[in-house]
């Protein structure tokens, strides 16, 4: 018999007391759980006795009250109904309540007649003074199953003169036990019967109510005990232990048995056995386990075991250790020593999990940080020409992981853009022969068609030569940075372009040709809705092959839904016209000039459509936010500029027209006046004054004119006024003054005075000798409330001059035109060397102010008109 033999039959022999303790409590246990019911099955079944008891005494006392009531004593028809009525109606446990005479005849509603000879349970009621208790019987109206009731009714001399009968309904009072039940034990069962052996009450198995017994006649004993029903002579297959009170005892005429479940009752103690024996099994078990392991760690291989642990810690089981610890026996201090190590190995791993468990958190936080911004990290390892991305990565290229890992070059190089794929890829290569930081910006084509603007930042990396070992970088999706960089680089250049524009399809033009070799679109347009917003006219069309100005008409219903949105202001942008519902009515409009794409922007003003920018793509295209924004933006700066270019042009014809109109009117008073100087005989010189007027200002006019009447240089009506005379001799007027800009008015007004001083000078004064000069200097006083011009006109050298005995033609006019229509203050006197004149005009702020004006300078002038020094 080997060792470990003999240790598992020792565990059996220290096993088989404990079995044996065990199955004795047990059969100990059962026999005082089994006293036990017994005692609490008699004791419920007195309890049901005490509650049938109370029941029973309910009934007595109502019947007993009903036999002492005036009007069932003395039978007084009606009124005696009617009570026992009402009774009956606040008992419902009682059935019918009745009244029997002495003689078997019902009364107070009872319809009944009976033989008091042959009726012995009438004669036993009207023989007692007590209550009478009958036995099971199903009522005579009701057919409802009853425990009969009777009380004697005495006359005022106590003389019996019937019976009120009635009966506890048992329906009622298996119903009531029912709940009652619910009190008691799991499985327990209530037996009732009357003293004939009929069963009152069944719980459970209620069908049995009715009948008589057909097992245990003890239950009709003259006096309480318990017995054991088997299992088979019930109904529901459960043996009890039954407690149960004797017939004569209270109530007396019935017999109460409650059944207690043996299995519920034994139950736990059944489980408390099991549960002892499984765990003396299992500890049987346990030490023979122990006999087992302790032999074979002990004696046979305890060297293996260290072996194994020592295993265990080489192949990375740091919670390895030996049972071989201690200060006994050299292999115990071995395992000492061993476990010793394992700990500190335990320790040090634990340093590095908290370390990992750190870089992980940090990685973690860049990850987030990463999906928040949409940066893509990647790694190319050179050497061994393998390349890693991130999650991110794939996510901003729009690529499975999947399909794309096993080649991450070449997949990023099939959805870069086909205008940045050549050089992209050439810089890339670049870069990775190359040490130190990288930057490149590119486009891609995500799956949905959309392009995006890439940004990378990244750093090739030495190996241990030197050379580039791997290529570390970041992406980072730039698309809307780039497109506002890109569209507020394309408004500046707009803006430029149009800025000196001055024809309406000239701008037009240029504002479809920016913006379509911008979006690289088929066409773009703009065109005007008339009045009914019937029509649209095309103004000009550009496409990549030209400018088409064809002015061509489509109907607005033509085009789907698309001009009711227009109408209601919100651009109407279309990817693929022939998907999209608001156009599939309208598909063949839209293929016929080659708009399946297609972005128009309404032009609303005044709360009518007045026009719309349309831009057009011959092929589906998913627009993005960005260039929906531009057209937009384009359409209502090209909208803005249209109706400034419109509003010049209009300004310039008006200019034009009314000059026109001036010199026709000029010219036609000129040839009227020389019809009436000749038809009056009017003296030469005063026509050649007349038509000299005139001229001066027409000369006037054709300043304003080249000005677009916006105002003339005082300096060039000066020279205009002058430049007639200085043929006569040279260098004969000084002119000097800041530069003046004049308003219409005040220019004609000057430039009519500048002429009668002139004609008078030439007549009588300076210039009518070769030595005369004219002096004219002009000054500006501005303050802040006004800007006042002071111009002097000095004559020198002429004959000498005195004041004319009245005023001629000229002097009036001069007064008139500058003092009357614009408030100036004009003085002319006559000093010996020369006439002189001077004026002084309040200049309008929004007409004239102080200031260079184009091509000419500060001081005397140097053309036509010289200075004369001295």
């Amino acid at each position: 018999m080997s060792l470990l033999t003999r240790l598992y039959l020792l565990v059996v022999l220290a096993a088989a007391p404990a079995f044996g303790l065990v199955l004795y409590n047990d059969w100990q246990l059962r026999q005082a759980a089994e006293a036990q019911v017994e005692a609490n099955a008699l004791r419920y079944s007195r309890l049901v006795s005490g509650e049938l008891d109370r029941i029973f005494a309910a009934v007595r006392s109502t019947l007993g009250a009903a036999a002492k009531a005036p009007a069932v004593q003395s039978l007084r028809g009606e009124e005696c109904t009617q009570y026992l009525s009402n009774l009956a109606a606040s008992h419902p446990n009682l059935s019918r309540l009745g009244v029997i005479r002495v003689d078997g005849q019902g009364a107070c509603g009872l319809n009944i007649r009976v033989d008091p000879a042959a009726t012995p349970s009438l004669r036993a009621a009207l023989g007692t003074s007590d209550s009478y208790l009958g036995e099971y019987t199903v009522g005579r109206g009701s057919s409802v199953p009853i425990l009969p009731f009777a009380e004697r009714i005495e006359d005022a001399n106590g003389k019996p003169v019937g019976v009120v009968a009635s009966g506890l309904r048992l329906d009622w009072l298996g119903a009531y036990f029912v709940e009652k039940a619910k009190e008691f034990p799991p499985a327990t069962s209530i037996t009732i019967v009357d003293r004939n052996g009929t069963i009152l009450v069944r719980l459970p198995n209620r069908d049995r109510e009715g009948t008589s017994l057909s097992r245990y006649p003890e239950l009709r004993a003259e006096r309480g005990g318990t017995l054991r029903s088997q299992a088979a002579h019930t109904a529901d297959g459960v043996a009890r232990i039954l407690g149960f009170t004797a017939i004569p005892e209270a109530p007396e005429g019935v017999g109460v048995a409650v059944g207690l479940s043996q299995d519920v009752a034994l139950e736990p103690i059944r489980q408390t056995t099991r549960r002892n024996l499984v765990l003396i099994a299992l500890t049987a078990i346990v030490a023979m386990s122990a006999a087992w392991l302790g032999g074979r760690t002990f004696l046979q291989n305890p060297i293996r075991s260290l072996v194994d642990a020592a295993e265990r810690l080489r192949a990375g089981d740091l919670t390895s250790r030996t049972p071989l610890e201690g200060k006994g026996s050299e292999l115990a201090r071995l395992g000492s020593a061993f476990n010793a190590m394992a700990s500190e190995l335990a320790a040090r791993d634990e340093e590095r999990n908290k370390a990992a468990q750190a870089l992980r958190d940090s990685e973690e936080r860049l990850l987030i940080a990463q999906d928040a911004a949409r940066i893509g990290v990647w790694e190319w390892d050179l050497a061994a020409n393998q390349i890693s991305w991130s999650r991110q990565m794939y996510e901003l290229f729009g690529l499975d992981p999947e399909s794309a890992a096993s080649d991450p070059y070449g997949a990023w190089l099939r959805i870069l853009h086909p205008e940045d794929r050549e050089e992209t890829d050439r810089t890339t290569k670049g870069h990775s022969a190359r040490l130190g930081p990288f930057t490149n910006e590119f486009r891609i084509v995500a799956p949905n068609g959309a392009v995006r603007w890439i940004l990378v930042r990244g750093r090739t990396i030495p190996g241990e030569n030197g050379t580039p070992r791997r290529m570390v970088g970041a992406n980072l999706d730039i698309t809307e940075i780039k497109e506002q960089e890109i569209r507020e680089t394309f408004l500046l250049t707009l803006a430029d372009r149009i800025r000196d524009v001055g024809r309406p399809g000239e701008l037009l033009r240029t504002v479809a040709e920016l913006l379509g070799l911008h979006l690289k679109v088929s066409c773009v347009g703009y065109s005007e809705i008339n009045e009914g917003e019937v029509w649209a006219t095309v103004l000009t069309a550009w496409r990549p092959e030209g400018v088409q100005e064809s002015r061509q008409r489509y109907r607005t219903d033509a085009f789907g839904d698309a001009f009711v949105e227009l109408k209601m202001g919100r651009t109407f942008v279309v990817d693929d016209a022939r998907t999209d519902h608001r156009t599939k009515s309208a598909v063949q409009v839209y293929e016929s000039i080659e708009a399946i794409g297609s972005i128009t922007v309404p032009l609303v003003r005044d709360g009518r459509l007045r026009g719309f920018l349309f831009v057009h793509q011959a092929t589906p295209r998913r627009w993005t936010p960005s260039e929906r924004e531009l057209c937009e933006e384009v359409a209502e700066r090209t909208w803005s500029a249209l109706e400034r270019v419109r509003a010049d042009a209009r300004r310039r014809l008006l200019i034009n027209e009314l000059n026109h109109r001036v010199k026709n009117t000029l010219a036609t008073v000129q040839s009227i006046a020389a019809q009436a100087f000749r038809a009056n005989d009017w003296r030469p010189e005063v026509r050649e004054a007349f038509e000299a007027r005139l001229i001066a200002l027409s000369k006037a006019h054709d300043v304003l004119t080249r000005e677009s009447w916006d105002g003339a240089d005082l300096r060039e009506i000066v020279a205009q006024a002058t430049a007639p005379f200085s043929s006569i001799g040279h260098a004969r007027f000084t002119v000097e003054g800041p530069p003046v800009r004049l308003s219409p008015s005040v220019a004609l007004s000057l430039a009519m005075t500048l002429h009668e001083l002139l004609t008078n000078a030439v007549k009588y004064g300076a210039l009518s000798v070769a030595e005369g000069r004219v002096a004219i200097v002009w000054s500006v006083d501005e303050t802040p409330e006004s800007v006042r011009l002071k111009l002097t006109w000095q004559e020198s050298g002429g004959p000498a001059v005195s004041e004319p005995q009245q005023k001629g033609f000229g002097s009036r006019l001069i007064e008139r035109s500058l003092t009357r229509e614009h408030g100036g203050e004009v003085r002319i006197t006559y000093p010996a060397p020369g006439l002189a004149c001077e004026i002084v005009i309040t200049l309008p702020s929004e007409g004239t102010a102080p200031g260079t004006a184009p091509g000419h300078g500060a001081g005397s002038d140097t053309g036509d008109v010289r200075r004369i020094a001295g």
